[in-house]
């Protein structure tokens, strides 16, 4: 099964959203809360698996003006134990669409 991660906009704050490089980005304060649920975003199913540590490449300079910024992890570790965004398993496939809501169907 095809693996995506997914973010919160309220996980990245006022970091650029590209340095995570999330498959999906969701309105809401975190993605936390959708590990261990099946959940589906439009037309979409997903097994959310597990949340998703994060290692040094968060820091490191970006495409299109994105600077080396070492507090980034520093952050994450302080503030969320190494762990930003969530893992899923894409269960039913299908296209996005901007504002598609996000619905949790059931415990996994």
């Amino acid at each position: 099964r095809t693996q995506v991660s997914i973010v919160a906009t309220g996980d990245i704050g006022d970091w650029d959203v590209r340095r995570f490089r999330p498959n999906i980005v969701i309105d809401g304060d975190t993605a936390d809360g959708l590990d261990g649920h099946r959940v589906r975003i439009g037309p979409v199913v997903l097994d959310v698996v597990k949340r998703i540590d994060r290692c040094v490449m968060v820091t490191r300079p970006q495409p299109d003006g994105i600077d080396r910024d070492l507090e980034v992890l520093r952050t994450i570790r302080r503030e969320r134990e190494m762990l930003l965004a969530v893992g899923a398993l894409v269960v039913e496939p299908g296209p996005l669409r901007v504002g598609d809501p996000v619905t949790v169907l059931s415990r996994l």
